[in-house]
């Protein structure tokens, strides 16, 4: 009798199950602007529009990557207009943000929405987006160019995006002539203004990602940028050697390699000297072994910090990925 009553449940539960709806939404809009600061740093504000079709839904996620990016913080999140703390309890109209596999991973939640439209403004402060161009020491410190390439709509998501407006502001006016604006990848209508320039789409494919970038004269002292190659290269490389703007000052790595080398000749010679590098005093598995637990010291160290840097850069910051569940 038991087993009866209990298959017979199974039964309804599994019926209950099919005539459920399935869940969809659609990307109504995303809004997103960026705007560049003196010192190189960009604070981005995404309005995320929602319009919920079947099922329920009660959380946004939003995976913003540190490609080509120093740092991701100063989170701040609105849910249609009003201001939402922060809490790791994952409570209704909270958000929280978490670092997982190379993104930083903003999770809002809100009441449980079978209808209508929300929308979800994410702001956040990023440093490291901007680059400037390798053009040789020969070039002015004022005719270098810098340049920033920024996503405005995330490839990974399964929905489209039925209209995209994106734009970014420079700190300073510029010239028409100054400025150069495109949408290197999905396909968008560009235009410039005095300060930046916008992009707009409809209907951006899943997959497909909305980006806008800029080149423009030196805004932001070069110390805080990165370097990417003009138009005659191919590549970024971040190891080119430091410019200065004054000719006449000495290259600080150069001072450096010269001292490393003064170093190594020193000890070598010192060794000999006293008789250590034929006598084995100096303990080469002791030092490496020293040697390989500070570098795990700093991996763990510098492994707890929101920074993704080094290493060659260029191409495309921001993107990522959006879910609504």
């Amino acid at each position: 009798m038991l087993q009866r009553l209990f298959a017979l449940a199974l039964v309804a539960l599994a019926l209950a199950a099919c005539g459920q709806p399935p869940k969809q939404f659609a990307w109504q809009q995303i809004d997103a602007t960026v705007d560049v600061r003196d010192d190189g740093s960009l604070r981005v504000t995404e309005e995320l529009t929602i319009r919920y079709i079947s099922g329920s839904f009660s959380f946004l996620e939003r995976d913003i990557p540190f490609r080509n990016l120093d740092s991701i913080d100063e989170f701040a999140v609105k849910l249609n207009g009003e201001p939402v703390p922060g809490a790791s309890d994952g409570a209704v109209n909270t958000f929280s943000v978490e670092r997982i596999d190379g993104v930083q991973r903003v999770r809002v939640n809100y009441q449980p929405t079978e209808s209508g439209t929300r929308t979800i403004t994410l702001a956040y402060t990023v440093e490291g987006a901007v680059q400037r161009e390798y053009t040789g020491s020969s070039a002015p410190a004022d005719e270098r160019q810098q340049r920033l390439w920024w996503s405005m709509v995330f490839p990974q998501r399964d929905q489209p995006v039925e209209r995209a407006i994106g734009r970014i502001n420079l700190p300073r006016t510029l010239e028409a002539a100054q400025l150069q604006a495109d949408a290197p990848d999905a396909a968008g209508a560009v235009e410039r203004t005095a300060s930046g320039a916008s992009v707009q789409a409809t209907n951006v494919a899943p997959g497909q990602e909305l980006t806008l970038r800029l080149t423009f004269p030196r805004l932001i002292k070069d110390d805080a940028l990165m370097r990417f190659y003009g138009s005659s290269g191919a590549a970024v490389n971040a190891a080119l050697p430091v410019e200065e703007d004054s000719g006449g000052s000495i290259d600080p790595s150069v001072v450096l390699t010269v001292l490393f080398f003064v170093v190594v000749i020193g000890w070598n010679v010192y060794r000999w000297a006293t008789g250590q590098a034929d006598t084995g005093d100096y303990d080469g598995d002791s030092d490496s072994s020293s040697s390989s637990s500070h570098r795990r010291s700093r991996s763990s160290s510098s492994g707890s910090r929101s920074r993704s840097g080094g290493g060659s850069r260029g191409g495309r910051s921001g993107g990522g990925g959006g879910r609504v569940g």
